[in-house]
């Protein structure tokens, strides 16, 4: 028994490598900035040809002084942006909670941690009132990671922030986008065992249930998991980028990723079958019901209800 347990844990190793390599750019996904802080050196930056205090340039001083007033790193910032941010009297100041999170549901999405990045904060701020990790210190650490163009890039957080953050993903509501994401992840892996050479099918049902587990284990809900759920939320996702690549003219792209996707290609190339899409909101629905039971604040129903396209009455029923 323990040595089938093994088995099936390499296979799991190597099927994950092989899912990778054979999908890579199929669905990447952002890195956040807490992987970019943890894969960094953390050593302290070398000296910059940039640096605003050795150039008499007068177009990157008036670079610096945008930077100044704008108090948050534009979107389509480059190199030098980079550098001269760190130099700014905003940069890695704790951010206004109150401010921060207004109008917006309080999760650790890409939205989020970019949005914090921008203004040199490697988290986004605690909300307001909340008193979690109150003991734990608050005194500003400042980690050095490398940036755009070979810049170096100074985050500041402090440990009860990661603290908060660790324990509210494992706790809290996962977002929209990141729910799909390992939604695709799954399925694929799950896909990828049945048409192996090197897993004997024996091994893919206790597989697919390693994988899934995997997921709940790390407070993905289980109604996005179930087999009906994951292979239309990959059908749904795959013919959304089919038809991307086709209405664009990139017949090549199109073409790839059918080569890629180890599914009946008519799933991909025709609309969807009202089967997968009633599957796709089904499983949304009964989420939103059970977080509903559980009084989740408002603001995840409505984030998710948004994001999903779908109406409260939809949902909960008009009485509701």
């Amino acid at each position: 028994m323990k040595k089938n347990i093994l088995i099936v844990l390499f296979l799991i190793v190597v099927l994950g490598f092989l899912f990778t390599w054979k999908h890579h750019g199929l669905q990447p996904r952002v890195e956040s900035v807490r992987e970019k802080l943890l894969s960094s050196t953390n050593t302290p930056p070398k000296k910059q040809k940039y640096a605003i205090a050795e150039t008499n340039d007068s177009r990157t001083q008036k670079r610096f002084e945008r930077l100044e007033k704008a108090n948050e790193l534009p979107s389509h910032a480059g190199g030098l942006d980079w550098e001269l941010v760190r130099k700014t009297s905003w940069w890695g100041k704790p951010l206004d909670p109150k401010e921060f999170w207004k109008g917006r549901a309080i999760w650790l999405d890409q939205k989020a941690e970019l949005d914090a990045q921008r203004r040199g904060r490697f988290y986004p701020p605690i909300p307001l009132n909340e008193k979690k990790f109150s003991s734990i210190s608050e005194k500003d650490i400042e980690s050095f990671t490398g940036g755009a163009e070979g810049s170096v890039i100074a985050y500041h957080y402090n440990d009860r922030e990661t603290a908060f953050w660790n324990d509210f993903e494992r706790t809290q509501p996962i977002p929209p986008d990141e729910l799909v994401r390992k939604q695709i992840e799954v399925e694929g892996e799950i896909l990828a065992s049945r048409t192996s050479k090197i897993i004997r099918q024996e091994d893919v049902a206790a597989i697919q249930a390693l994988v899934k587990s995997q997921a709940l284990a790390l407070n993905y809900p289980p109604e996005a998991f179930t087999d009906d759920a994951l292979l239309s939320t990959y059908v749904l996702y795959q013919h959304q980028k089919y038809e991307g690549f086709i209405s664009n003219g990139r017949t090549l792209e199109a073409d790839f990723l059918l080569r890629r996707v180890a599914i009946n290609h008519g799933l991909i190339t025709n609309p969807p079958s009202a089967d997968n899409v009633n599957a796709s909101c089904g499983w949304k629905i009964a989420y939103l019901k059970r977080l509903r039971s559980r009084n989740v604040d408002q603001s995840y129903l409505a984030a998710y209800l948004e994001a999903w396209n779908l109406s409260s009455n939809s949902v909960f029923g008009a009485a509701n």
